[in-house]
């Protein structure tokens, strides 16, 4: 089907732009005029402590995820693979992502009972054809990834959670 054929709201959806009806072109500017509005944003419930977010702090916890990413070589155009559970950190990686232009790649976790081998192998798939060259991921896919040949060729850059959350409570949100 070509573009032209496509319905509005996708070709909106392919421009980046706000057209058709649709009010923000990107995840990032709908994020941006919530933040200057003060308007409430989510609230996470995470081992069943609720974590509030408005807009504000949303925003600017993406702002210095992506500062961090940038400072690690994340680019416009760069794929970033993502293995993290839904929580506040999982936000800020994906809309500083998003900020930067880079192309968020989430993916699940691996299942508890599954092997970790094959996971690797699985991921290994994945990153090649995604063309992700960082990886954000546990501690334990961190050292797995580490191991596999394959993957330290693929990825420039393999950062945990913990470690990006740490790195964004030392720098200072970008506008």
């Amino acid at each position: 089907q070509s573009f032209m054929n496509k319905p509005k709201a996708a070709q909106a959806i392919c421009r980046g732009s706000a057209v058709a009806g649709l009010p923000h072109g990107t995840l990032v500017e709908a994020l941006e005029l919530s933040a200057a509005a003060d308007a409430p944003f989510l609230v996470m419930h995470i081992a069943r402590e609720p974590e509030h977010f408005d807009a504000r702090r949303a925003l600017d916890g993406a702002r210095m995820a992506a500062a961090v990413l940038h400072a690690r070589g994340v680019k416009r155009g760069d794929r970033v693979a993502m293995v993290m559970p839904t929580s506040s950190d999982f936000l800020r990686a994906f809309v500083g992502c998003n900020s930067l232009g880079a192309i968020p790649v989430p993916l699940a976790a691996p299942m508890t009972f599954g092997s970790l081998d094959r996971y690797i192998i699985n991921l290994r798939g994945i990153i090649q054809n995604s063309g992700a060259r960082h990886l954000i991921a546990s501690e334990r896919i961190r050292i797995a990834a580490s191991k596999d040949p394959a993957l330290k060729e693929l990825l420039d850059d393999v950062l945990t959670p913990d470690a990006l959350h740490e790195l964004t409570t030392k720098v200072a949100p970008t506008p």
